[in-house]
């Protein structure tokens, strides 16, 4: 008991605590989570948007170069001869060195750019390098980007790959992001080529990892092919790169086998490629979590600091409410009442003189007052038992039975309704077992609507609708003849047509449904109203006393979620429905 009044002290004191810090707690997250989501947002936009004016200032310079070979025709009609030339005249090296220093301007002046190849169509396989000046494809260390220049079917002006130089044999090889980036010349006859920027890939990423901001965050870029060219997909698989490149939502939740994602991603209109910006769910909600901790920690401090006043007040006034606890238990077991104290102290001292010394007193003697009316109640019941005692019933029955064939001679009506009477009392008075088997309620109505048709002369009939396979099961005693007798006495013979009674029982899961129908003179919808109200009362009526009855008998033996339900329209008819559960 002190337990009890410790968990009620307990709550009265943490539930004010808690439901303000669980609201503040539950407001801040949602708002946060909010705001946290579009500043998410608005940064990694801002962020994809600055690599890609980083990377457009870069492709600036192969832009700038592209310009002049393309409009210049002086300078490509020059260069194509000086790459085609087999002697090497003073003029021709002059131009070679002053081609040499235009190209190698940006290279020297740029710490991004590795080095830059300019390659015009020319049968000795010549080309102008950044480093070196003219050079053979033959004879140069870095040979890999020819070969897919020329074997390239691509029809794109402008196209990355990934490669690895080395200028000398024994140098470690640099890997270089190449962008190829063709020219045409439209006044040189066959002046067509290329212009290779060789861009450092360390550059690239380390741009890439100090413009990061989280440090599980993956920032790559995806060429207009779905090509990754650079960047750091850390755990990402091919699988979920393709999956990233063909979804077209500028910001969309990835779930990967690693854990789900929050994906950004900004297309170039300038080159198609795709600048992706990769962040972990549980990066994104790291404040969230902080915030969550931080609440349920405030929670559980209040639970802590509520357990201290709970504990005290369960103390101080457990004596108290055990006097009060022990005065009822005394009255309610007819022991003698404990002396009540002399002088009032605090609040229960006042409650126990001036409220409960009457009610104990008064529970005391209502209670004697119940017992006696019980007992008293007990021997009318017994008293009318041995009155109608089923035994006696029957044997007087059989008595006018025999009486009656002996002055007719032979069996009459009267004789078949003896014998229904005689099985409906004997089946109604029958106390051994208050539930039976529907067969058995089924024969009994039956006894009881032959009676009722000799005495209506043929007026209604009775169909049944059922399975035999619900005949063993259990259901209370006496529930078909009041509905029966409902439909005859309220519906039927206030007819002048000749009427019928349909009972369907039908089995539906765990319990039966009931329907008892008739076509007889109906129900008023005010009427109807009215019984409604009553069948949801206690209280006792006088009219139809069989569906009253019947309704109180299915909610005391099922429970209060059971009973009756009446359906009805004037001139047509009634419908009465029950729905119990199966016993076996």
């Amino acid at each position: 008991m002190q337990r009890k009044y410790f968990f009620k002290n307990f709550f009265l004191f943490i539930i004010p605590a808690l439901v303000p810090i669980l609201l503040l707690g539950i407001f801040t997250i949602v708002l946060s989570n909010n705001f946290n989501k579009e500043t998410f947002k608005k940064n990694n936009a801002a962020l994809l948007k600055q690599i890609e004016t980083n990377m457009n200032l870069m492709m600036n310079e192969l832009d700038a170069l592209n310009m002049n070979f393309d409009y210049n025709i002086d300078i490509s009609l020059q260069i194509k001869n000086l790459l085609e030339s087999s002697s090497t005249s003073y003029e021709e090296y002059r131009i070679s060195q002053l081609v040499k220093n235009f190209v190698s301007a940006p290279a020297n002046s740029k710490p991004f750019i590795h080095s830059i190849y300019v390659y015009y169509n020319n049968k000795k396989g010549r080309f102008i390098s950044s480093s070196d000046g003219v050079n053979s494809i033959d004879n140069f260390a870095d040979t890999t980007w020819f070969e897919p220049y020329i074997n390239s079917a691509s029809n794109d002006e402008l196209y990355p790959e990934i490669r690895y130089i080395s200028h000398y044999k024994y140098q470690a090889k640099t890997p270089v992001l190449t962008i190829y980036k063709k020219i045409y010349s439209p006044g040189v006859y066959n002046a067509n080529g290329v212009i290779v920027l060789n861009i450092y890939l360390n550059y690239l990423e380390k741009m890439m990892d100090e413009l990061k901001t989280f440090n599980e965050q993956s920032l790559f870029v995806i060429d207009k092919n779905n090509r990754f060219l650079f960047g750091n997909m850390q755990s990402f698989t091919e699988e979920d790169l393709e999956a990233i490149s063909k979804t077209d939502n500028p910001y969309f939740l990835y779930k990967s086998k690693s854990g789900p994602f929050n994906v950004f991603r900004l297309e170039s209109e300038r080159y198609g490629w795709k600048y992706v910006s990769v962040v972990p769910e549980s990066s994104f909600s790291r404040l969230t979590t902080q915030l969550r901790t931080v609440t349920a920690l405030l929670l559980a401090l209040s639970l802590i600091l509520a357990v201290i006043p709970a504990y005290y007040l369960t103390r101080r006034n457990h004596s108290n409410i055990n006097r009060i606890i022990s005065i009822i238990d005394s009255a309610e077991n007819q022991r003698p009442l404990p002396p009540l104290p002399d002088v009032v102290k605090d609040e229960y001292s006042y409650i126990i003189h001036n409220i409960m010394n009457t009610f104990i007193e008064r529970s005391y003697l209502k209670l004697q007052l119940s017992e006696r009316k019980y007992r008293l109640q007990a021997a009318e019941l017994l008293a009318l038992q041995s009155q109608i005692n089923p035994h006696f019933l029957h044997n007087t029955l059989e008595t006018i039975y025999w009486e009656i064939l002996r002055i007719s001679g032979k069996p009459t009506i009267a004789h078949r309704m003896i014998e229904n009477l005689s099985d409906i009392m004997k089946y109604s008075l029958n106390s051994k077992d208050n539930f039976v088997t529907l067969k058995e309620e089924i024969e009994n109505t039956n006894s009881y609507i032959e009676i009722q048709k000799y005495r209506y002369e043929d007026k209604f009939d009775v169909y049944w609708d059922y399975l035999p396979l619900v005949n063993n099961y259990k259901i209370k005693k006496l529930i078909f003849q009041p509905l029966v007798e409902n439909s005859i006495y309220h519906g039927i013979i206030k007819k002048d047509t000749r009427c019928y009674i349909k009972i369907k029982i039908i089995k539906s899961g765990s319990h039966l449904r009931i329907f008892v129908a008739d076509n007889g003179y109906g129900i008023s919808l005010e009427k109807l109203e009215e019984i409604k109200q009553k069948l949801e009362s206690s209280e006792d009526y006088f009219d139809h006393i069989g569906l009253f009855n019947t309704n109180k008998r299915l909610k005391l033996i099922y429970g209060e979620q059971y009973g009756i339900r009446i359906r009805s329209l004037p001139g047509k008819g009634t419908v009465v429905f029950l729905y119990i559960p199966i016993l076996t």
